[in-house]
């Protein structure tokens, strides 16, 4: 048991890797440069410096520097580096564009939004409130700030694996207590427990999870230890 415990560790390590690696990745297509308009007149400015609320111009064949919303111009806009999707996408007045992808057959005029995530706005006093509701929800939640103030959130959730909810009902029908490990918050792991029925225990280093799993192993209760990873997708059972 603990050297399959071991050996998720490992893989969940791998995945992780992969994943900062893929977000690196999309980090280099970003330009590091922009045309701002400000004034009447367009300079070319480092990206880093432009503020919430600038207009910068996007010339046809260029990559958006900068998430926002168009005010100006309508272009297919080529969003395969964000979406995965090969077929342009047509945006005029009024659509979200992001960061990274590249603007193809119009000139855009673009009011910067910090990012271009679809995000939900709110103020500094309802974060906390706001991030605890989507953990309720089972999602993981990262806060964005612009120059220091508060944006909006970004939540991603785990998906079950469709045969998760089947396989549990199967152990507990033949009389086996299952219960989850996982180092996720209390809130999220909650949520997860709840849609699939089962006992959680959260907020767990990894060498609580080891000796949890030994003392079940020990008392020889006909007791499974269920790891659950996060960003893997479901849950993977240890014998």
């Amino acid at each position: 048991m603990v050297f399959l415990f071991l050996v998720g560790e490992l893989l969940e390590g791998v995945a992780a890797g992969k994943a900062r690696s893929s977000i690196q990745a999309l980090t280099t297509l970003v330009p590091k440069t922009a045309f701002l308009e400000e004034n009447g007149a367009t300079r070319e400015v480092p990206a880093e410096s432009l503020k919430v609320c600038a207009i910068i111009l996007v010339r046809p064949g260029d990559r958006i520097p900068a998430g926002g919303k168009i005010v100006e111009g309508e272009s297919a806009i080529d969003e395969s580096s964000v979406s995965g999707e090969s077929v342009p996408v047509r945006k005029g007045v009024d659509a979200d564009v992001f960061a990274g992808p590249v603007n193809g057959d119009g000139v855009l005029r673009i009011n910067m939004n910090g990012g271009g995530v679809r995000q939900h706005h709110c103020p500094h006093r309802q974060a906390g409130r706001g991030g605890a509701e989507l953990n309720d929800e089972g999602k993981s939640v990262s806060v964005l700030l612009i120059n220091d103030m508060l944006a909006g959130f970004i939540a991603m959730r785990d998906e079950l694996r469709p045969d998760a909810q089947a396989s549990l009902k199967a152990l507990t029908d033949a009389g086996i207590r299952t219960v989850t490990l996982t180092g996720d918050n209390q809130r999220r792991a909650a949520a997860v427990g709840k849609q699939l029925g089962i006992e959680v225990r959260a907020e767990l280093l990894p060498e609580d999870k080891q000796r949890i799993s030994r003392a079940g192993a020990h008392r020889g209760q006909g007791r499974r230890w269920h790891q659950r990873r996060p960003r893997s997708g479901g849950l993977a059972p240890s014998a």
